[in-house]
């Protein structure tokens, strides 16, 4: 069993949000990983246009509790939509995005998804990846393709 692991961090020189979860979580284990997202995301100067990697190398769906799987898959696409993106989650449960971007706040142009799962993530690329969004199961290649910026 992996340690747990949550954490977020924002790199101003690149303008990548980073975040990472990993291991078997709990219910006040997510509830403090979507503080920290939104607290670290109040660093990113309004109005920038920034990119995100969400690193969930190590979470696997079947370890964890139902409830807090259930939570902790809405955290990403929620955190997302208030930057104005609209995440493969919504067309991958056929989900009408209903949550309105604050446009007071950085907009997010563009998303890396990174799991162990080479498998799932290329099925996930064929179906949900577009210009701006794509899914990776080797973390170094996430962070070229968005450090290459071409979206």
């Amino acid at each position: 069993m992996m340690a747990e692991i949550m954490h977020t961090t924002w790199n101003s020189t690149e303008q990548i949000l980073r975040t990472r979860i990993s291991g078997i979580l709990h219910q006040e284990q997510v509830e403090a990983w979507e503080q920290s997202l939104e607290q670290v995301s109040r660093q990113i100067p309004k109005h920038l246009d920034f990119t995100m990697l969400i690193d969930i190398q190590g979470y696997e769906v079947s370890e964890q509790d139902k409830a807090v799987h259930q939570q902790q898959r809405v955290v990403i696409p929620t955190f997302l939509a208030r930057h104005d993106f609209e995440v493969g989650f919504f067309r991958l449960f056929e989900v009408q995005n209903t949550i309105s971007p604050n446009l007071d706040r950085a907009r997010c142009v563009a998303v890396a998804h990174v799991h162990h799962d080479c498998n799932k993530m290329a099925l996930y690329n064929q179906n949900l990846g577009r210009s701006n969004e794509r899914f990776f199961c080797q973390l170094s290649e996430a962070e070229a393709w968005l450090q290459e910026g071409i979206f």
